[in-house]
């Protein structure tokens, strides 16, 4: 484990530090959920902060990882942008297309 993950590993609860070694390995969501005795839900809180904590895990329809390369970031980084484009671009038209679709009621 090179110094700079050992140092981020400091800064983490027990529960991300275990959940970060089992992911370390490739485990699917319901693996990880059973492990660590936590709903899918808790499961996904847990690797979200480890992402904003730096961490490049990836995820995939088998489950999270953790991305290798910078190639295999980008891979990963590139999917996981356009599903948040995907969804600031559903808000917006519908946030700007409600014209009649709304109704108030006094």
């Amino acid at each position: 484990m090179c110094t700079k993950v050992k140092e981020k590993l400091d800064n983490v609860s027990e529960l991300e530090k275990e959940a970060y070694m089992e992911i370390k390995n490739g485990v699917s969501m319901k693996t990880l959920s059973n492990r660590l005795n936590l709903s899918t839900r808790e499961v996904r809180k847990i690797v979200e902060n480890l992402r904003l904590k730096g961490f490049r895990i990836g995820s995939s329809k088998k489950g999270y990882y953790l991305c290798e390369t910078d190639a295999e970031y980008r891979d990963f980084e590139k999917k996981y942008l356009h599903g948040a484009y995907t969804r600031l671009s559903i808000a917006s038209a519908m946030r700007n297309d409600n014209e009649g679709q709304v109704v108030m009621y006094e």
